[in-house]
């Protein structure tokens, strides 16, 4: 058999190039109609079809698969809650950094009192709409503040604490030159005592970590209580724990300055959704323990209690 000559050729590789792109502009209508029609499982056959049509470019393929999974996530909205948690969860196998989704399942398990996994959800969420290569549209103005408040809320309830996996918590600006301060981490005590709860030793271990990752020269603990008791005792008392605390970091090999802030009941962290939690919670939020580095922006401390 004689081999086809390169001229010859030339027609059939344009005709398949035309039936590839007719192929996905096919795929692509299709999928059109589908998120038009607001049916959920229409919406992911008619997805997946597109995500694994071999002619549309992978670039087509990953902006049309965060398209559906953002079309999903608004069509969960007004479902109850297990169908709404499975349409999230299926707009996240769609496109994996789709921060609204990240977002609608962090509220979902903050409701459900999931701290830990809620925590999870929330730093995703910020670190996938803090950044434009991932999230090009510019974030609803607030978005980003709340998203951090959630995250550092659900840090503060968790039973188990967690680090998280973006350290997202832990940044100066955010998107848009939004100036933040570094999120408190939560320091557990018995009640009434300057001694570690067996958590508490798990949260100082965390920190512990931190500055062993920063290997910074010097940090600024500033130490709060909850609004129980007189304010003497409560200034007292932040200042014992702030003391055992910074012992711990130095017989845990941390050979930096500590320089000390006692705030007792004086500096209430503000709190989203106050009128949602128990008494109890909002009380553990507000026993934290704030650290500075050099070159964070530092809080207001003029009505401090105590400091060395």
């Amino acid at each position: 058999m004689q081999p086809v000559s390169l001229l010859k050729a030339l027609p059939l590789v344009a005709m398949l190039a035309g039936t590839a792109h007719a192929d996905c502009a096919s795929a692509t209508a299709s999928l059109d109609a589908a998120i038009q029609t607001r049916d959920a499982a229409r919406i992911i056959e008619t997805a997946n079809a597109l995500l694994n049509e071999a002619a549309c470019p992978g670039a087509e393929r990953l902006e049309q698969g965060r398209r559906s999974a953002i079309a999903l996530s608004k069509v969960a909205e007004p479902l109850p809650v297990p169908e709404r948690r499975r349409l999230l969860n299926s707009a996240l196998q769609l496109s994996p950094t789709l921060w609204l989704a990240h977002a609608r399942l962090g509220l979902l398990d903050y409701e459900a009192r999931e701290y830990a996994e809620a925590q999870g959800r929330f730093e995703r969420a910020l670190a996938y709409l803090n950044d434009p290569q991932i999230s090009p549209e510019k974030p609803p103005p607030g978005t980003l503040e709340n998203l951090r408040g959630y995250a550092q809320q659900a840090r503060l309830l968790a039973v188990r604490s967690s680090r998280g996996d973006s350290g997202i918590l832990d940044v100066k600006e955010l998107r848009g030159g939004i100036k933040v301060r570094r999120a408190p981490v939560p320091v557990r005590f018995d009640y009434e005592k300057a001694e570690f709860t067996d958590v508490g030793r798990r949260d100082a271990a965390f920190l512990r970590d931190i500055l062993r990752d920063k290997q910074d020269p010097a940090i600024l603990l500033v130490g709060h209580t909850d609004p129980k008791g007189a304010d003497d005792y409560n200034c007292d008392l932040s200042w014992r724990r702030m003391q055992a605390l910074a012992d711990f970091l130095r017989r845990q090999g941390y050979r930096g300055s500590i320089e000390m802030i006692a705030m007792g009941k004086r500096q209430p962290l503000p709190i989203i959704g106050r009128e949602n939690h128990s008494e109890d919670e909002i009380h553990q939020m507000l026993r934290r323990v704030e650290f500075y580095l050099p070159g964070d922006e530092k809080p207001e401390t003029a009505n401090a209690c105590r400091r060395s």
